[in-house]
């Protein structure tokens, strides 16, 4: 899989604060406690949508099943989604699970967790990924589409739900990049790194003209912190 990113920096947009996260997408336990949440909320999510005969979702003991692999996308630490890949056996893998917090869509998750597992699929031995989503998720074909996805037959358990809308793609094609980064609002606690930084890159400037004082630096920053939006 992917290495993580290790570097982080900040931006200001002349509106919010905004900064950069690391965005890691890894093999995990399905168990975790931070983890089950989100699979409790693709559930709730699913069956909002449709009716339960209609809802084709893979249990936590089928997650753990042989020929699975569960991933977990984490920002900073955080889960924010999942996706499972089930390996076919037969030159093709099917994408599970997919699912990214309410927080989390628009900053490319999603697409990170695809790209995850597709690579994932490829080191599996497959060729083709395939997929079921739903009529009503508008968003979730829009990204498939981008990443490469055409849309095939309805296929296996899904042949008789109208409300399915199946895809595949040719991962010999070549991959698109993996986001290892995503931009979110400033929380108030990134006040004290950004300081440091800050000092860092000053520091060079004051010790030349003689007023280099890391204290009185830092202090001038967080006494002015404000991570909401300025207008």
């Amino acid at each position: 899989m992917a290495p993580s990113a290790r570097h982080r920096s900040s931006v200001s947009t002349g509106g919010a604060v905004l900064r950069w996260c690391v965005l890691t997408v890894t093999p995990e336990s399905p168990r975790q406690d931070d983890v089950l949440p989100l699979l409790r909320q693709a559930d709730d999510f699913a069956l909002a949508l449709y009716p339960a005969e209609n809802y084709h979702a893979l249990d936590v003991g089928d997650l753990e099943r042989p020929g699975v692999t569960f991933l977990v996308a984490r920002v900073d630490g955080r889960s924010l989604g999942t996706a499972a890949v089930v390996d076919g056996g037969d030159g093709s893998a099917e994408l599970r699970r997919v699912f990214v917090t309410d927080a989390a869509r628009g900053l490319g998750v999603g697409r990170a967790l695809l790209v995850a597992a597709e690579e994932r699929a490829r080191e599996l031995g497959a060729h083709v990924m395939r997929l079921e989503t739903g009529l009503p998720q508008t968003a979730a074909i829009a990204m498939y589409e981008r990443g490469g996805y055409r849309h095939v037959p309805r296929f296996g358990p899904y042949a008789a739900d109208p409300t399915s809308v199946c895809m595949e793609r040719d991962l010999r094609e070549a991959p698109g990049p993996l986001p290892r980064w995503i931009l979110r609002p400033a929380l108030p606690d990134d006040a004290t790194w950004m300081a440091e930084l800050r000092a860092v890159v000053l520091r060079p400037d004051l010790e030349r003209l003689g007023r280099w004082d890391p204290v009185r630096v830092r202090r001038r920053f967080l006494d002015r912190w404000a991570p909401s939006a300025r207008g």
